[in-house]
Formats: C-alpha cells, sequence, structure tokens
C-alpha cells in the first residue's frame, strides 16, 4: 500500500496524532463515525462504524 498527498480540496483531521484526509464529498458522511481496523481468518480490513455511515 502506498501513501499518497492529500489533495488540494480534503479536509485535512489530526486525531490522536494521525493524519487523515477527506474527501469533502464524503465529510458529513464519515462526520462522528468511527474508524475501525478488524481481522479474521479471512483477512483484515479497516471498518467505518456509527456516524451517518448507513448512507455509504
Amino acid at each position: 500500500m502506498a501513501l499518497e498527498e492529500p489533495y488540494d480540496q480534503d479536509i485535512i483531521e489530526e486525531i490522536d496524532g494521525i493524519r487523515i484526509a477527506i474527501d469533502p464529498m464524503v465529510h458529513s458522511t464519515v462526520q462522528d463515525a468511527e474508524l475501525d481496523y478488524t481481522s479474521s481468518h479471512f483477512g483484515g480490513g479497516f471498518q467505518l462504524n456509527g456516524g451517518n455511515t448507513s448512507a455509504c
């Protein structure tokens, strides 16, 4: 996985020292959501919980 520089229009939020770039089109959808990493026997990945994520 490669990290890219954020686009000029991205909203930058810093949470616990981690910078996150958020596309302005989805900012209201992920606002107040929790980003969680889960793993299982089939692999792992990030999952959004709460907020307005039902619109995703």
